[in-house]
């Protein structure tokens, strides 16, 4: 184990990092201490859906959902669905039901 000031540190950093490769490394800050850890790679973040939603609702963020989106989208373009526009046109389209 090695304790060093903020200043060792700056001057020589690649030292010290390589240092931590096989050995625990601190460096002194105040009454704390700063722990090096040289890892070879970050870890990845998981691959979500970018959300659509303006609000960030997490009900996007199930690919389950958004597939069903999708799949709305598309038959409205296929005519194959009712697009509703306004509290009107909702209300009439519930009645008809």
């Amino acid at each position: 184990m090695l304790v060093i000031s903020p200043t060792e540190f700056k001057k020589t950093p690649v030292k010290y990092c390589e240092m931590a490769t096989n050995d625990n490394v601190f460096v002194q800050y105040a009454d704390s201490y700063i722990k090096l850890t040289l890892v070879k790679r970050l870890p990845r973040k998981p691959n979500k859906p970018n959300n659509p939603s303006p609000s960030g609702d997490p009900w996007f963020d199930n690919p389950r959902n958004l597939a069903i989106v999708e799949e709305g989208i598309k038959n409205l373009g296929k005519k194959q669905g009712t697009l509703i526009k306004g509290e009107h046109a909702l209300e009439r389209f519930l009645d008809s039901l």
